[in-house]
């Protein structure tokens, strides 16, 4: 269940403070006990937990993200549903004799809602989520200090993530 905050997304703030607390409560989720486990469980076995970046005139930002990935449409939509939340995407079949793939991820604020209430039940995943919830989460413009510890969370994350033969340097 979504529960989204009175105010419009247009008014101004009177404190950055205030802002976060504002984007914060706008993707609260409540998940049953039941939901949340079905859902971890999902996440350790079709999911990723990451960080996705983008770069800015020679700057990188960094965006907490969950993804799943289902040949169930179904099985997708009921995520979505269950959450209130959400980006679904279709994918192509690689071979003509392949089911369609569908994705649905959360980024930002959403993820952090999403893994809040998945993380007691995280098994595989449970370090990939520690890195999530350390994340520090600023306004537009972080500073220096704050782009650092981004930078060294995002590679913390892609050593876990890392698939293949491990790395000797």
């Amino acid at each position: 269940m979504l529960v989204q905050p009175a105010h419009a997304k247009w008014k101004k703030f009177c404190s950055p403070e205030c802002r976060r607390a504002a984007q914060q409560q706008r993707w609260i989720v409540h998940l049953r006990k039941t939901d949340a486990a079905w859902l971890a469980g999902f996440t350790d076995g079709e999911g990723s937990i990451r960080f996705s970046f983008s770069s800015t005139k020679g700057r990188r930002y960094f965006t907490p993200a969950i993804t799943i990935a289902n040949t169930q449409e179904k099985i997708i939509d009921e995520i979505l549903k269950m959450i209130g939340f959400g980006y679904k995407r279709i994918g192509k079949s690689i071979k003509p004799n392949w089911n369609t793939p569908y994705w649905c991820s959360f980024t930002g604020w959403q993820a952090m809602a999403v893994i809040k209430n998945i993380y007691p039940y995280l098994r595989l995943k449970k370090a990939q989520a520690d890195l999530l919830i350390e994340f520090p989460h600023c306004s537009h413009k972080p500073d220096n200090a704050t782009r650092a510890k981004q930078a060294g969370l995002f590679e913390r994350m892609k050593a876990l993530n890392y698939r293949g033969r491990k790395r000797l340097f």
